[in-house]
């Protein structure tokens, strides 16, 4: 997997021994047809040949079956709305020539820009055995990147799904393999530590609102949990106002933890960055000003490079 994962992932005392468990949860018979139902007309070896040659890129670990669920999952079960996710998502990745972009290098200085704003990354694995994605809530600078960036987002929209992109067709499979069962969603940690009205400007919400967007419509039930911690009183407050409005599913998936040392209780800490009480370098789990990448990503940029390089042999040839 990363660096910072891999170095870890004997744990303490160099054992071997998994972590992470996962129990898959029944469905009823009712969801079970859906699964069927979706699988004969998209993802399924019985879907007609055009949609299953739509469909491969997005078919993570080669799981058809994983990725009906997902996508019924954001449908409630829904067969018709699912067909319609799907094919709407179909579309877009078509319009936007979305399996081009990891043969695409992106340009050295917005990339610089986005990732000394956005003080996130990916490391480690949680005891669920999904990928942790740690992003620093109260740091990222979101104003300041849409202005260095000449107040166009769209940089940054692009980056993100790059990030997906990459994501799903390397590094999930990656810790499928680890963990030994298809991996499609990650644990998200939120520090919200030093969250407050300097984070929450118009350019906040124009790049949250332009990303939540995507990943609604375009990357469903990407989502294991979220996991929040130092949050502040208003968050709390607010929290608490709109938590009766949430569906249960929601809900469930978000925690409000009471101090970092929760954390242990989702993610060992032998996979937690040294920010959390963690032993992982922080500068291998998120970026900052002073460090903006980590291994994930240094590991991402090598692989588009990679790429961008066959491509450019393929179309010369």
């Amino acid at each position: 997997v990363n660096r910072a994962s891999s170095a870890s992932s004997t744990g303490s005392g160099g054992s071997d021994r998994p972590w992470w468990s996962f129990e898959a949860p029944e469905l009823k018979p009712s969801e079970e047809s859906a699964v069927k139902q979706l699988l004969s007309s998209h993802f399924g070896e019985e879907a007609p040949e055009r949609v299953q040659s739509a469909v491969a890129p997005v078919i993570i670990n080669g799981d058809r079956r994983a990725a009906a669920l997902r996508v019924l999952e954001a449908s409630d079960f829904n067969v018709e709305d699912a067909r319609k996710l799907v094919d709407d998502m179909l579309n877009w990745r078509r319009t936007e020539n979305v399996d081009s972009i990891l043969d695409t290098v992106q340009d050295a200085r917005p990339l610089g820009t986005i990732r000394s704003c956005l003080f996130d990354g990916f490391t480690g694995v949680c005891r669920d055995g999904f990928p942790v994605y740690v992003v620093l809530g109260g740091e990222m600078d979101l104003p300041r990147c849409k202005r260095l960036l000449d107040g166009d987002i769209s940089p940054i929209v692009r980056y993100h799904i790059q990030v997906m992109e990459y994501n799903a067709k390397v590094y999930y499979p990656e810790v499928s393999q680890r963990v030994g069962r298809t991996v499609n969603k990650v644990t998200v940690v939120l520090d919200l530590k030093g969250f407050g009205s300097s984070n929450v400007k118009p350019a906040f919400f124009d790049v949250i609102n332009a990303l939540s967007d995507v990943d609604s419509k375009y990357y469903c039930s990407w989502l294991n949990k979220v996991l929040i911690v130092r949050a502040p009183l208003f968050f709390k407050v607010f929290f608490k106002t709109v938590s009766p409005t949430l569906l249960s599913e929601t809900k469930r998936r978000i925690k409000l933890l009471s101090s970092t040392s929760d954390l242990t209780k989702h993610i060992p800490a032998h996979q937690l960055p040294k920010r959390f009480g963690g032993t992982v370098p922080d500068e291998d789990a998120f970026c900052s000003a002073e460090s903006p990448t980590t291994a994930h990503y240094s590991r991402m940029d090598q692989y588009v490079a990679k790429q961008a390089a066959r491509h450019k042999d393929r179309v010369d040839a």
